[in-house]
C-alpha cells in the first residue's frame, strides 16, 4: 500500500516501490515488526520462515544527508547467541 498522488510520485519513490529485493521481503517477510523508534529513526525486522536469518530496515524521518549514529541490540532483533 501506498498513500499519495500516484500521478505526482516522485521517480525515486517509484523505484523503491517497483524494486525486486524490497517486494521480496513484503512476500516472504514472516512476522514483520517495529523494534526501535527513537529521534526520527525506524528499525523494522522481519523473519525468514525456516531460516535463522532475518531481514532489516533502516528508516530516517530527518531530512538530513548527514550520516546518523544507529544502535541496536541483537536480542531487539530476536537474535542470540
Amino acid at each position: 500500500m501506498i498513500g499519495g498522488y500516484l500521478p505526482e510520485t516522485d521517480s525515486n519513490t517509484l523505484q523503491l516501490v517497483k524494486n525486486e529485493e524490497a517486494l521480496s521481503v513484503n512476500r516472504i517477510g514472516k512476522s514483520p515488526r517495529q523494534v526501535k523508534f527513537k529521534n526520527a529513526i525506524i528499525i523494522w525486522v522481519a523473519d525468514i520462515e525456516n531460516s535463522y536469518d532475518k531481514f532489516l530496515a533502516f528508516f530516517s524521518q530527518w531530512e538530513s544527508k548527514e550520516p546518523v549514529d544507529i544502535k541496536i541490540n541483537f536480542t531487539d532483533l530476536g537474535l542470540t547467541g
